[in-house]
């Protein structure tokens, strides 16, 4: 048992004290200077040794801002060593990216490159060049496409809504080639459409050479910061492609006598709760790859995996870096193209108000349990002068956490308004004078 600590003076309490002694000349001076050394040291352990007092956390990147890059494993990211060429998290509701290792980094996307050709099919059909349920003719090139098929035969007649879940689910490529002579006449010109669909979405590092990422050396290329742009687009714009990607199995030509048992390629839509997209990749350039889509209420995020070395570390990287999303942040929707907001007041128009919307998907993100603290607003200066045409700016909505601004986004008018003749404006001046009863 360790010895009682005793008072100064070296007596037990109430014991007699020894008188001090003060040092005399020099040898006093020396011992004092000796003291006042240990001292010093003493003071300077303690404060080497002493905690640092905690850095404050940098603020989270706006939208659209770009966030440190760097491993998982390091501070602030998910929290584990990636071992894939390239990793991006972002949230398709802000567009904030949450987190990226080598986002910008031009790679072989593979079959990650269907996802263009799905976004042209879809906006052809919504401008009503094509239908669902128009019957293409498989030709002999379609046919002879490697590699995931769906087993098309020349000559064969297919509705374009199978060859649309032949992409999605099988990763088809010969219902890709059928796609693409369908809608622009040939592979060729199909391509061409591709990458300038690609520059008018700011896909900066993104090069199209085929319509379904087969081609090695030279290929397709695409940054993981385009993958997830492409990808936020086609779920924002046409969330009607989550219908197709999540489906687990399927039947293809049900009833006939060709069909054919279709199984997904995303094998995290059956092991992951609430994937519902989007699309795979492999090639022996590529390396195993995807772009996973999941919600849970009202958050969803968006993973892309380039580069991974195996398949399983595919699977397990994306499902960690949903788990890291889901539990640290909270995805905080706010409005979408065409919701009215509200109607803002028109000066000599032909009508007094016209609605307001948002020119692209408005949303923030917050850390998570934060979100039910963001409110909205709109700023606009009223009234608006006519003549008011549809998409004309006239103000923004700003997203805000008390007085704290998080984000801001244009307001256009979803409506024209004409300006009033002046017969118009002199009945309305004497109805507001004489109010009619």
């Amino acid at each position: 048992m360790p010895e009682p600590r005793r008072r100064p003076g070296g007596g037990r309490s109430g014991g007699q004290r020894r008188p001090e002694r003060r040092p005399e000349g020099l040898a006093g001076w020396k011992r004092g200077i000796a003291a006042l050394a240990v001292t010093a040291v003493v003071i300077g352990s303690v404060l080497a040794i002493a905690p640092a007092a905690p850095v404050a956390a940098a603020p989270a990147p706006g939208p659209g801002e770009r966030p440190p890059a760097g491993n998982a494993g390091e501070a602030g990211g998910p929290g584990f060593p990636a071992r894939s060429a390239a990793l991006l998290v972002m949230d398709p509701a802000s567009g904030q990216i949450l987190w990226e290792k080598n986002g910008d980094e031009p790679r072989h996307p593979a079959s990650i490159s269907k996802l263009m050709t799905l976004l042209l099919t879809l906006e052809a059909i919504d401008a009503g060049q094509i239908r669902l349920q128009d019957q293409v003719t498989v030709s002999p090139r379609a046919q002879g496409t490697p590699g995931s098929t769906a087993f098309l035969e020349a000559g064969e007649r297919i509705t374009v809504e199978d060859l649309i879940k032949a992409v999605a689910v099988a990763s088809a490529n010969d219902a890709c080639v059928a796609l693409a002579e369908y809608i622009s006449g040939d592979v060729d010109r199909f391509v061409q459409r591709m990458n300038q669909r690609a520059a008018e979405l700011g896909l900066t590092r993104t090069r199209f050479v085929d319509p379904h990422g087969l081609t090695d050396q030279p290929g397709n290329r695409m940054s993981a910061r385009d993958v997830a742009l492409l990808s936020r687009y086609l779920i924002n714009h046409h969330p009607e492609i989550l219908h197709y990607t999540s489906i687990w199995e399927d039947w293809l030509r049900k009833g006939t006598d060709r069909e054919f048992w279709l199984t997904n390629t995303n094998k995290l839509v059956a092991w992951y709760e609430g994937v519902d997209g989007l699309k795979t990749g492999l090639t022996d350039e590529s390396g195993p790859s995807v772009v996973v889509t999941a919600r849970k209420g009202d958050d969803r995020f968006i993973v892309v995996v380039l580069g991974a070395p195996d398949s399983n570390t595919r699977w397990r990287e994306a499902s960690r870096l949903l788990d890291w999303a889901f539990a640290s942040f909270d995805s905080v929707p706010v409005a979408r193209p065409g919701q009215p907001l509200r109607a803002v007041r028109v000066a000599e128009g032909r009508r007094l108000q016209v609605p307001v919307t948002v020119e692209e998907v408005f949303g923030v993100t917050v850390p998570r349990g934060e979100g039910g603290r963001v409110r909205w607003d709109l700023e606009v200066t009223e009234p608006v002068p006519a003549p008011v045409a549809p998409g004309q700016r006239v103000g923004r909505i700003v997203a805000r956490d008390g007085q704290r601004e998080l984000a801001s986004a244009p307001v256009v008018a979803a409506q024209a308004v004409e300006r009033a003749g002046p017969p118009t404006l002199l009945a309305r001046l004497f109805g507001w004078i004489w109010p009619m009863r």
